[in-house]
Formats: C-alpha cells, sequence, structure tokens
C-alpha cells in the first residue's frame, strides 16, 4: 500500500495539496484537522482545554492510519505532524508501506499571512480556534527564516522518498512534476 504523507508548517496549503493529489490518484483522503472538528462537533468539550483537544484528535487520527496500513488501503495524509507524532507514525511503516513525504514550505512570511487571513475571513471551522496561535506561528516562521529553526516544521524523514516543496504560489505547483516524485 502507498502512504503519502504531506507535511509542513500552519497555512503551507497541506490540506489543498492533499487533496488535489487524493483526488488524482484516487487515493482514500484524512486530515487530522477533520478530526479535530468532528471531536469539536460531537464532543461538546472546550477546544481550549488544548492539551486535551489535541491529544484526543492525534489519538484518533492515528487510529484512522492505522484502518488504512490494516485494509491495505491507499491514502493521502495530511498534518503538521510534530512532537512524537514522527515516532508514533514511524512504528507503523511496515516493508508492506511504500511511504512518500511532501513537506510543503513557503517562502517568507506567506505561511503565517496565510494563516491569520484564513482565521480572519471566518471561512475556517470555529472548533479551531486559531487566533491564540498568532505569536506561536510568527515565532516558528522567523526562526526558520533566521536558519535557526528552533520550533520550526521539517520534513519527518521516514523514508527516503522526501520532497520539499515549495507552496509560496500553490497555482503555480507543477502537479506533473509532483505526480512523477510519487509514482517513480
Amino acid at each position: 500500500m502507498k502512504l503519502i504523507v504531506i507535511s509542513g508548517a500552519e497555512a503551507t496549503c497541506k490540506s489543498s495539496l492533499a487533496k488535489d493529489i487524493a483526488k488524482q490518484l484516487g487515493y482514500a483522503y484524512r486530515s487530522k484537522d477533520i478530526v479535530k472538528e468532528k471531536l469539536f462537533d460531537t464532543e461538546g468539550h472546550n477546544t481550549w482545554d488544548f492539551k486535551w483537544y489535541e491529544s484526543k484528535a492525534k489519538e484518533d487520527f492515528l487510529k484512522i492510519i492505522i484502518d488504512l496500513i490494516n485494509n491495505s488501503q491507499d491514502a493521502v495524509i495530511e498534518s503538521n505532524f510534530i512532537g512524537k507524532d514522527k515516532v508514533r507514525l514511524s512504528k507503523l511503516i511496515t516493508p508492506k508501506v511504500e511511504l512518500v513525504e511532501i513537506h510543503c514550505y513557503t517562502k517568507g512570511y506567506k505561511s503565517f499571512n496565510h494563516f491569520v487571513e484564513r482565521n480572519e475571513s471566518k471561512k475556517r471551522h470555529v472548533g479551531h480556534h486559531d487566533r491564540r496561535w498568532y505569536p506561536k506561528v510568527w515565532f516558528q516562521t522567523t526562526m526558520h527564516l533566521s536558519k535557526l529553526n528552533i520550533g520550526a516544521h521539517k520534513p519527518m524523514g521516514l523514508s527516503n522518498r522526501v520532497m520539499n516543496l515549495d507552496t509560496t504560489n500553490f497555482p503555480k505547483i507543477d502537479y506533473v512534476r509532483l505526480m512523477h516524485f510519487i509514482s517513480s
């Protein structure tokens, strides 16, 4: 089975890219954000309790990934994959899983600006409460631009098939080259 992992910082167009790839390949699409949104809609738990909310979303997302692997279902999964996510995901990778990682990044403050614009547009699901993360995302972006990579997102490198993809100008992504990388 093929597992395509879309990783990267907030607001680097991971979801849009993952949906496009899944649609083109006819693969399942799964996202931690969708899990978080369903938790908000069904659990009645306050999302300001971030520790509970995030750990529950990660746990549920991991179960979804396990089901995909156990059922040998080709899939595109998407999340920012931070903290212990790499270790947890690495334990699921077996010889029967062909893993490809596409790590999204943007130049300058594009992702931070997109993050703020997306939240302020009120089009984002209300369960995200993104406004509280503005300082953290600004700090991560600044550290990345300074080449310090303190708190910055990096590719997980769980396989030798990792592509760093500049999504600064999302409409200009070369899907032919991207699909060639995925299929090679």
